[in-house]
């Protein structure tokens, strides 16, 4: 097309109206993609679903993958490419401009859904809880090691705007409304971050989350990730970025404790950067979990900016 994006479909063969689309975003996964890929198209649902392969020029064989699931399941899957590699946030931008579900699902190339029911679960809730977002319970699965374990959430049916999150909800269990995406799209568009940045955003929105106390999917750990590869302080420097560039942009609709609460996630990028001792870590962490509480309990603004200006410091001291 004019955007110099190349589509690949069987438009005649396609479903007319896909409930879900399934966001897929692919570069160099040739070694993993045959199990999510299938990990999908073997869902099953009472509703249809369209899967977007978005390719991103990657030099293994990784469309060739692609192409031989289209040709398999042509009434569910399209390819999506352009003429060189867009980056992944570009790529992710792309599949949700041309996905045509009210419900949007993502699950990275590397990732896979454990559970062939996951979709069906959490279309269910966000339908009968009357939620514009869930998300679910994922496992880790160390790729070098071979080691898979379930991480640890503490039992809850919802998230609450407000309240201490207490696990990491992978981006692989996310399951929302496309028009709650849409309503974002001008704070997407000067922040390049997406993963728990966009969980924070949307529960300032919408005030609560949904969650699907079951384990529905696998996060793959690869040491190649664009966030993996990276070292404690650039992971540091990458999540005071997103923050900053959020108090910037933060749209009027959302309440002004937002401002607070995205300034509080701070500190958890930041405690990967320190150099200190176990202790140390312990103690900062402990302390940012008063500081959380008390901000958000008592709209502490004074307290909660003389905090954030401290964990600038330590970002330029442990460099």
């Amino acid at each position: 097309d004019a955007d110099g994006i190349v589509e690949e479909s069987f438009p005649e063969r396609l479903c007319r109206k896909p409930v879900v689309s399934v966001i897929t975003t692919i570069w160099n996964h040739e070694k993993w993609l045959d199990e999510s890929i299938s990990s999908v198209v073997n869902q099953v649902s009472d509703f249809e679903f369209e899967l977007l392969l978005c390719e991103d020029a990657s030099s293994d064989s990784s469309r060739k993958i692609c192409r031989k699931w289209l040709n398999r399941y042509p009434e569910k899957i399209r390819i999506l490419y352009g003429k060189k590699n867009l980056g992944v946030w570009k790529n992710n931008l792309l599949a949700f401009e041309r996905s045509r579900g009210d419900y949007l699902a993502n699950l990275e190339g590397d990732d896979f859904w454990s559970d062939c029911h996951k979709l069906q679960k959490q279309i269910d809730l966000l339908r009968k809880g009357g939620y514009r977002y869930v998300v679910a319970w994922n496992e880790v699965l160390d790729d070098r090691t071979g080691r898979r374990k379930k991480l640890v959430f503490k039992p809850c049916a919802e998230i609450r705007f407000g309240s201490y999150v207490e696990g990491y909800y992978h981006t692989s269990t996310y399951v929302y409304e496309k028009s709650l995406r849409l309503a974002m799209a001008d704070v997407f568009g000067h922040i390049r971050a997406y993963d728990t940045f966009f969980f924070k955003l949307a529960l300032a929105e919408c005030g609560r989350i949904g969650v699907v106390q079951e384990y529905v999917s696998v996060y793959r750990q690869t040491g190649q990730g664009i966030y993996t590869s990276l070292d404690m302080v650039a992971r540091g420097e990458r999540g005071v970025s997103a923050e900053a560039a959020f108090l910037r942009y933060c749209p009027k609709s959302l309440r002004p404790q937002q401002r607070y609460l995205m300034q509080c996630a701070l500190l958890d990028y930041l405690i990967y950067s320190l150099r200190g001792g176990r202790r140390s870590v312990k103690l900062i962490l402990a302390f940012s979990m008063a500081i959380r509480y008390f901000s958000v309990r008592y709209n502490a603004r004074k307290v909660f900016f003389l905090w954030g200006s401290f964990c600038k410091s330590l970002i330029g001291c442990y460099k």
